[in-house]
């Protein structure tokens, strides 16, 4: 199916390629909105040479961007803003791309979207740069990250000394990076990651305790 769609949309855009120069894309399309299920999901088509009218197929990613599929119930060839699905099972969790095609030949795909979320929560997508299995020594810098999902206005951070039973906040250590301190030692560090858009959700990583 999706190769029937795709050779459709092509044959419509090649059909307008015989006579005249191609137009090229000069900066890549690109997708925008809130990525909340029910919001709308528009494509910029981005620059192009030459004057081009455009075709849009749209596709359903899986979060990883493995397998895409067309999505043609979320909108025609015309279609340059859709509204992802809000009923279980439609939308919600899938990431969307774009096939911007020129009525002259040319044609490139968007970038995954961000995941589309239920309610406006941001979700984190992936996180990473900590080792869970090697204890981090004084005077080391803590990396860490951390990618949301679902637009969020802001992103906070804070670190954290842990004990067995409770997390207690570093003073002033609200940035992204954290240099192990000798206060540190025998505790577990972790850092808490704040994203709010229409609500707020947090996530974390933890370290072994430090030596």
């Amino acid at each position: 199916m999706k190769r029937v769609a795709l050779a459709t949309l092509l044959a419509l855009v090649l059909a307008g390629a015989a006579s005249g120069a191609r137009s090229h894309n000069l900066t890549a399309p690109r997708l925008y909105g809130e990525f909340v299920a029910g919001r709308p999901v528009t494509v910029d088509p981005g620059r192009w040479s030459g004057s081009p009218a455009f075709r849009f197929m749209w596709e359903r990613c899986t979060t990883d961007g493995s397998v895409c599929k067309p999505a043609p119930d979320l909108g025609d060839e015309n279609a340059s803003t859709v509204r992802p699905g809000r009923a279980q099972g439609a939308d919600v969790g899938v990431r969307l791309r774009v096939l911007v095609a020129a009525s002259d030949g040319d044609w490139v795909w968007t970038s995954l979207s961000p995941v589309i979320t239920a309610d406006g929560r941001p979700a984190v997508q992936t996180k990473g740069g900590i080792d869970p299995y090697t204890p981090p020594r004084v005077g080391m810098l803590l990396r860490p990250y951390f990618n949301w999902g679902g637009a969020p206005r802001s992103v906070s951070y804070r670190w954290q000394r842990c004990n067995v039973t409770r997390c207690v906040d570093i003073a002033g250590a609200t940035h992204l990076d954290y240099r192990v301190r000798a206060a540190d030692v025998g505790r577990r560090l972790r850092i808490v990651s704040t994203a709010t858009a229409g609500r707020s959700a947090s996530a974390w990583l933890t370290t072994k305790p430090v030596r």
